[in-house]
């Protein structure tokens, strides 16, 4: 019987650990450029697992932001939190109420030479919760796409927290595991952790007939090894 397992690592938000390819280069370049931005804000949209927090970490440490969480913001928050700050990042509007959003736009627009970074899974036009004027200040605002991990970035963020884990997986075992494992970081992050756990249990090197073996008593989610 098969168990999937939770191989929980802490993110790394580090710009060492930010690695570019065409999936998010030209993102990259415009929220960590913010005064080429032709507005108070820039909203960046990707779906989950595309690496929107990390570059909105890297663009806050760059720019010294303050960081306002969606799922907690307040419309007293949304005010307050902007006031005498110049930057601000604003994560996962597609899970926040209409009145703080409005808020955090109406004093990010007001604020001189304040910058706002809004991170979506949703385009502003699929906002269908927001009124239609929201939506549409969202549609004015510059936009930034990230695409879902290629297969590029993938190998290349396989490779570097492999190498950070200090353990070594032929090329084989690679070009294996990297189709079956879902497009996202933390599958990536839990693929590594499941491939230290087996390292761990084995004294072989991690070949594919060792992790077919190990794959039929646990393996991490997101990871399917009995694919063809």
């Amino acid at each position: 019987m098969q168990h999937h397992f939770t191989f929980y690592q802490p993110p790394s938000y580090a710009g060492d650990d930010w690695l570019i390819t065409p999936a998010n280069q030209v993102a990259t370049d415009m929220v960590l450029q913010p005064n080429i931005w032709a507005d108070y804000g820039l909203l960046l949209v990707g779906p989950k697992g595309a690496g929107k927090t990390h570059l909105a970490h890297l663009f806050a440490a760059q720019t010294n932001a303050i960081w306002l969480k969606a799922e907690t913001l307040s419309t007293h928050e949304a005010a307050a939190l902007l006031h005498g700050r110049t930057h601000a990042v604003l994560e996962n509007i597609e899970h926040l109420p209409a009145a703080p959003l409005l808020f955090a736009l109406q004093a990010a627009q007001l604020q001189p030479n304040t910058k706002l970074l809004l991170t979506s899974s949703q385009t502003a036009a699929d906002l269908t919760h927001l009124p239609a004027d929201i939506r549409s200040r969202l549609d004015s605002l510059p936009k930034a796409s990230m695409l879902t991990p290629d297969d590029a970035l993938m190998e290349a963020l396989l490779r570097k927290q492999l190498q950070d884990a200090q353990l070594f997986v032929p090329d084989n075992t690679l070009a294996f595991l990297l189709p079956r494992l879902d497009r996202s970081f933390p599958a990536v992050l839990a693929c590594v952790q499941w491939l230290v756990y087996c390292a761990e249990g084995q004294s072989q090197r991690l070949t594919i007939p060792a992790l077919k073996l190990a794959a039929k008593t646990h393996s991490p989610e997101g990871l399917d090894v009995n694919t063809n």
